[in-house]
Order: structure tokens, then sequence, then C-alpha cells
């Protein structure tokens, strides 16, 4: 009976862990994107448009690299994601490249056109309150474009 009842609550706990959403403490001062109409964001900043799609943008250099990475990194070990397991990653890292912490090394292959990182955590879970699917992602972009971090939750 004790072995059941441990087992239960361990089951409840996976149950509850697995079906949250994708958070982090910062985005709850997002700026509304869609309400102040601006043509640039500033980096560093988080943004949220439609409600539950967040995003941060970097300084495409060296530091906006690793700040884009430590900020996923912490983002994943909060959220139960194992950073080096990706549901989707379509990178493409240059030949000279050999790890993702060689920050100078990607922040020129990508400025470049060389290399691009684009990696995907994602989650779907059935939601406690709608008893929909829930589908969270959290997005790692590294591009020519745009060094950036975006949260969904839908």
């Amino acid at each position: 009976m004790k072995s059941l009842l441990l087992f239960l609550i361990i089951l409840v706990c996976f149950f509850n862990t697995q079906s949250q959403p994708i958070s982090y403490f910062e985005i709850r001062d997002a700026i509304n994107y869609e309400e102040t109409k601006i043509s640039t964001v500033e980096y560093e900043k988080w943004y949220a448009k439609l409600g539950s799609d967040y995003f941060i943008v970097f300084k495409q250099n060296t530091v906006g690299v690793k700040k884009a990475i430590e900020l996923v990194q912490s983002i994943c070990r909060n959220n139960n994601f194992d950073f080096n397991r990706p549901t989707y990653d379509n990178s493409y890292l240059a030949s000279y490249i050999n790890s993702l912490y060689e920050y100078e090394r990607i922040n020129t292959s990508v400025t470049l056109g060389s290399s691009i990182i684009e990696k995907y955590w994602t989650r779907e879970t059935v939601g406690t309150l709608s008893g929909g699917i829930v589908k969270s992602r959290i997005e790692l972009v590294l591009d020519e474009k745009k060094y950036r971090v975006r949260i969904i939750n839908n």
C-alpha cells in the first residue's frame, strides 16, 4: 500500500511539473509589442506578442551570443528541459567551430552567413483548466538578421 501511495505521489508530481507552461520571471514585465507599434525593439528587453508569445533580442556581437545562449540555458534549466537535447535543431556551424561556447567564432561566422543556430525545445501537455493541448516552446535563433530568444505558450 505504501509503494502504491508513493507511486501515485510521484506520478502526480511528474504530471504537475510537465503540464506547466514555460515560465521565466523576467517576462512578467514584458512590453506589449502590439500596443507600442514600435518599428525597432530595444536590446535585452522582453516583449509580449499575442499574450503568450514573448521574445527578447540581443546585439549581434560576441556578448550578444553569450547572453542569448546563457539565457536559454537558464530557461531550459528552470523548466526541466535538457539544453543539450533540443526537440528541433536546424543549426549549421562552420567547420572551424567546435562548440556553442566559442562565442567569438560563432558571432563572426553567423554575421558572415557561414553559420546559423536555430534550436527549439518543445513540450505538449494537456491543459489542467481547458483540457486541450498546451504547446510550449523555447526558441534560440542566431542568424544574419537577429539574435533572438523566444518563449511561446499556446
